[in-house]
């Protein structure tokens, strides 16, 4: 989390909303450099708490280029930085219990998903692919046989409703990023939409939001590494992980991750057919 404000209780009531339909839960956050309120609220989401474990992190150079949309230096090394002291700090927790498989699922999100008007994610979204037939194995249901990831669909109004937004960590077919893929995010006739309540299998996805095999984490010891910035720092993660034979990944629909994107209304995406 940096510069998220007050939308970080939002953040926080929602995960606990979600946490509590399991046998347990907790959670994890790391705060960069805010030179808002955020590390107040994160302090009053955390602190006396037994659900959640939170860090503040300073880490020099990255702070105030990492979220400045007018300034992208360098954005993706650092963004490879934090995720990578994040993804430590899980495994730091996980190693604490004496059974490494204690745990099942981890559930990655940046810290803005409520940030700026966004709406978010809603639990029921979870609840409904958790309980889906799993893909290949008619007889488990999917929180039983799950896939190495899923990811969000992250939608945004602009420039046409409903349109899928971080095509920067997606792979559909091959992991080199070509000029087609290049396109989709811009151009109305090539932007991509999702529809339906069925997984669509691709290489690599984020959206703002993924749900991870926690077996696949742990398993395979993948870490970020910096690529580049024409690289995405999460499709280096998930190279790792295919190549260690966690590769199963996928797109829920109706996992929707929505974003207020040049502030047009939600509503709008109501006109999606």
């Amino acid at each position: 989390m940096r510069n998220v404000g007050s939308s970080v209780e939002t953040v926080f009531s929602t995960l606990r909303r979600l946490g509590h339909s399991f046998a347990r839960h907790h959670i994890i956050v790391l705060e960069n450099d805010s030179t808002d309120q955020t590390k107040e609220h994160l302090n009053a989401a955390c602190e006396g708490k037994d659900d959640a474990w939170c860090f503040e992190v300073s880490i020099p150079g990255v702070g105030n280029t990492l979220l400045n949309q007018y300034n992208f230096k360098d954005r993706v090394k650092k963004l490879t930085i934090v995720r990578q002291a994040l993804l430590k700090q899980v495994r730091t927790f996980v190693d604490l219990e004496p059974d490494k498989s204690a745990w099942d699922h981890l559930m990655l999100f940046d810290g803005d998903l409520f940030f700026n008007s966004s709406v978010g994610f809603h639990p029921s979204m979870v609840y409904s692919l958790l309980g889906l037939p799993s893909p290949g194995n008619k007889k488990a249901i999917f929180a039983e046989a799950p896939w190495d990831a899923v990811c969000a669909n992250q939608i945004a109004n602009w420039p046409t409703p409903g349109r899928y937004r971080d095509t920067f960590a997606l792979r559909l077919t091959r992991w080199p990023f070509n000029k087609t893929e290049k396109r989709l995010w811009r151009e109305p006739k090539t932007a991509l939409h999702y529809t339906g309540n069925r997984l669509v299998p691709v290489l690599s996805c984020f959206s703002g939001l993924a749900l991870y095999s926690m077996k696949a984490i742990v398993s395979s010891g993948c870490n970020y590494h910096y690529q580049g910035e024409n690289e995405c720092e999460h499709v280096g993660f998930h190279k790792c992980l295919a190549k260690h034979g966690h590769g199963k990944f996928g797109i829920y629909p109706l996992l929707t991750n929505m974003v207020n994107d040049r502030g047009v209304g939600n509503s709008t995406c109501a006109q999606v057919k």
